[in-house]
């Protein structure tokens, strides 16, 4: 999968590039020149994991050019046991009976979420 920039649809790089770089040359930020496609089926099958292997799951439709065990490594390393006050990292708590609200501000940083 590549990027492009959101101020100049000819910048192109790969997902590791876009890692290395930050931004843009020209300011812009990186997006996916397109997002994957989940069927039902992806949906239920993602909705079955737990939150590592759903983010292993998700960050392998966009960056394919890690392998499987660079992602895993990765994922596994930012969401290890004891990071997040929450072993769930980001759960669903129900307000009152027919209302979630998904928590994320669990995490180890102030960073916007």
């Amino acid at each position: 999968m590549f990027y492009t920039s959101t101020r100049d649809r000819s910048v192109r790089v790969s997902a590791a590039q876009a890692i290395v770089r930050g931004i843009s040359a020209d300011g812009g930020l990186f997006v996916p020149e397109e997002i994957p496609a989940l069927s039902a089926g992806d949906i239920q099958t993602l909705a079955a994991m737990d939150y590592i292997g759903r983010a292993k799951a998700v960050l392998k439709l966009y960056l394919t050019d890690f392998t499987d065990e660079e992602i895993t490594r990765c994922v596994e390393g930012a969401y290890a046991s004891g990071k997040f006050s929450d072993e769930k990292v980001a759960p669903l708590v129900e307000l009152y009976p027919g209302t979630h609200i998904l928590e994320l501000w669990k995490g180890p940083t102030c960073a916007f979420k």
